[in-house]
């Protein structure tokens, strides 16, 4: 240890032994704890010198120590990244009755500080601010159900997932922003990526950090004992000084290293090829229907038109117009075929029958053939 470290630990009161001054992991735990005591301004300067030391004390560790050798025990494919099947498959099921569990929010909130809003009760959400400053059931569940299927919040998650794999970790220990917006959007032509860029991956994040999953951790006598696990944990960030802008991520995805013991289901990147401003029910399609492939162990899907178009988000189209919603979802399987999230569909002309059968093939079987 340093001895800027070590005088400033000293000045801070926090408690870490020699193990847990070089674990990223134990010193993140408790230096959010040492945040949540600060009451001076002077208490405040020295906690964030100590979190700056420590980073700078974490980006010089041998690449080893701070890499996880394999983040998956499955292989993931070149130009795809990877997401822990226990998270994708509970949020596939969370994205599947959103629309229904109207009345099970309305009566879980207000019990405590928490809703969990599936049937399951594995997904959940942290009552924020947000749903604090309102009063109607009815609201909080349209402030829920927006929140799980926004294409934007889902490809910034996503987006986390695949710097992950590419930088071998799970953890973020002082990644700049833009190394993230980067990986999934066009950098400007100056180099910096715009204030509202940074302030919507922001407010993603902030959203996913209020979303968790209710994880088993071990049985005992026939119990399960459950933690709740954050989507993301990035507390310690850095931000501009209005708060509304991270600067830099510090923190985890989804509990950090213990979460690579989970299967990888198996994304494409060509998820990021679609505009999550005017293309976010297409995000959620691609979202699921690869989610489906890796669990088909990437043999074709075969749904029939009807849940073909519940599943793209045309329902209300279809009830006013079944030859148009016909067209809308023809050019949104195309559009899936040209950014590589599916490779191929049939029939390329879609009926207005609900029992038609679609048949739709993955990108990674494709390249195995």
């Amino acid at each position: 240890m340093n001895k800027k470290i070590a005088k400033l630990i000293k000045k801070t009161g926090i408690s870490l032994n020699k193990e847990e001054i070089h674990s990223f992991n134990a010193t993140y735990d408790k230096l959010v704890n040492l945040k949540s005591t600060i009451n001076s301004k002077v208490e405040e300067d020295n906690f964030n010198e100590l979190v700056n030391e420590f980073l700078k004390m974490f980006s010089k560790l041998d690449d080893k120590s701070k890499k996880e050798k394999t983040l998956f025990p499955n292989n993931i494919p070149e130009e795809h990244f990877g997401i822990p099947s226990i998270f994708v498959d509970n949020y596939n099921n969370a994205l599947n009755i959103i629309d229904d569990q109207e009345e099970i929010i309305a009566k879980r909130y207000g019990r405590s500080k928490q809703i969990l809003i599936d049937t399951k009760e594995k997904f959940g959400f942290k009552i924020g601010k947000e749903i604090q400053e309102v009063d109607s059931p009815e609201k909080i569940f349209e402030i829920i159900r927006d929140k799980i299927k926004s294409g934007a919040i889902l490809q910034h998650y996503c987006a986390l997932w695949n710097y992950a794999l590419k930088q071998e970790s799970f953890y973020f220990r002082d990644v700049h922003i833009d190394r993230v917006l980067e990986t999934f959007l066009k950098k400007p032509k100056n180099g910096y990526f715009r204030s509202t860029t940074r302030e919507n991956f922001t407010k993603s994040i902030r959203i996913l950090e209020d979303m968790y999953l209710r994880v088993p951790i071990k049985e005992k006598k026939g119990e399960v004992t459950y933690i709740n696990i954050p989507l993301v944990d990035f507390r310690l960030s850095p931000e501009n000084k209005t708060g509304n802008i991270i600067l830099k991520l510090v923190g985890s995805i989804f509990g950090g290293r213990d979460v690579g013991k989970y299967r990888g289901r198996i994304f494409p990147e060509g998820i990021f090829k679609l505009d999550s401003r005017t293309e976010g029910r297409r995000i959620k399609l691609a979202f699921i229907l690869a989610t489906r492939f890796d669990q088909l162990n990437q043999k074709p899907i075969k749904w029939t038109r009807k849940k073909l178009i519940e599943q793209a988000g045309l329902i209300d189209t279809n009830n006013h117009d079944k030859h148009d919603a016909s067209k809308k979802l023809i050019r949104t399987l195309e559009r899936l075929k040209e950014t590589n999230c599916i490779s191929d569909f049939f029939s390329k002309k879609i009926s207005t029958n609900d029992n038609e059968e679609i048949v739709i093939y993955s990108p990674i079987q494709k390249k195995l053939q």
